[in-house]
């Protein structure tokens, strides 16, 4: 555990060599003791490190004990884990250069691994983690993640030829990340871990859509983790058992209605047709058949800000063939 040098945690600096305070131990760190905690201070008299520590317990503190009402510790351990999960994969930080957390410790062990006592991947928590040969059991826990964003983009393109090899290795590299991304949507573990499997199926089913050079291959796979979560959430509706039947006028529209209907179906398919075909074409993927942006983008090869601006464009002049 890591704190800040308040005398809530130990003793005041200059006291803190002391004999007194060497033999009685500090009550912070007694229970600490007890708990099986190693308590470590932050470097002393340094207002960066102390206020970074003030300010994720200050977070941490937001999103759980002042959002929420827990009767018991043990509700609240759940929340506070899967919340520090969703931060310190899926959070990036501006004073990391744009790295998450596990990011920015992972990629100081490559540079720098006599800092360390241990490989930060055997660290890794959720279902990522897989026991690997040449390890013990206990220790043998560890992440194979994949070296830069060309791997990756190697890796989904073999995934498409159905080379279950580069799967597993995409899986290996890029779960931790996408556990994070299910897990800060759905806000609950075992429906994260649930859904990370089937974003997985859908990667292997979709991998001949990703168009590489495009964009991010890691910002694909987010999108489609994204997406599936989106698509999870949009399906818990409440139960209608408990409704009462009541009587309810027939939806379908009279003959009227229906002529209506089809009126300002042919005005709409007549002002599509008058866009260019690609456009029409993303249009009608947009806002009738469903797909993403990403997904649209990925299909006619152009960059997500271009699609973007094709949807825009494209509605406005649907909205001014429409009025006329």
């Amino acid at each position: 555990m890591l704190t800040d040098n308040g005398i809530q945690f130990g003793d005041a600096i200059e006291h803190r060599s002391a004999p007194t305070a060497r033999y009685r131990v500090h009550m912070f760190d007694r229970v600490c003791l007890e708990h099986g905690v190693e308590h470590r201070f932050t470097k002393p008299n340094h207002p960066w490190t102390n206020g970074q520590v003030e300010r994720l317990n200050r977070t941490l503190k937001d999103a759980t004990i002042k959002r929420y009402h827990y009767s018991t510790h043990r509700q609240l351990k759940p929340h506070l884990q899967a919340f520090l999960d969703a931060y310190n994969f899926t959070r990036r930080l501006k004073t990391l250069n744009g790295l998450t957390p596990y990011e920015a410790i992972c990629k100081a062990w490559t540079s720098e691994p006599k800092r360390f006592s241990c490989d930060p991947d055997q660290l890794t928590t959720g279902v990522n983690m897989r026991q690997t040969d040449g390890h013990r059991r206990g220790r043998g826990i560890r992440l194979l993640m994949a070296k830069s964003t060309d791997d990756i983009a190697d890796l989904i393109a073999r995934t498409a030829l159905r080379d279950r090899q580069a799967f597993r290795a995409l899986y290996d590299g890029t779960s931790a990340k996408l556990f994070g991304v299910a897990l800060c949507i759905l806000r609950d573990r075992g429906d994260a871990e649930e859904a990370l499997q089937e974003i997985y199926v859908k990667i292997w089913q979709r991998a001949e859509r990703f168009v590489p050079g495009g964009y991010s291959p890691i910002s694909w796979l987010v999108a489609v983790a994204r997406n599936h979560c989106l698509d999870v959430l949009r399906a818990r509706r409440p139960s209608g058992d408990d409704i009462e039947a009541v009587e309810i006028a027939d939806p379908s529209p009279d003959p009227e209605a229906s002529a209506v209907a089809g009126g300002e179906r042919g005005r709409i398919e007549a002002c599509l047709q008058a866009l260019e075909a690609d456009r029409a074409s993303a249009v009608r993927g947009a806002y009738l058949d469903g797909y993403s942006y990403e997904e649209l983008a990925s299909r006619f090869e152009v960059p997500l800000n271009t699609m973007r601006t094709w949807l825009r464009r494209s509605l406005i002049k649907l909205r001014e063939c429409l009025s006329q």
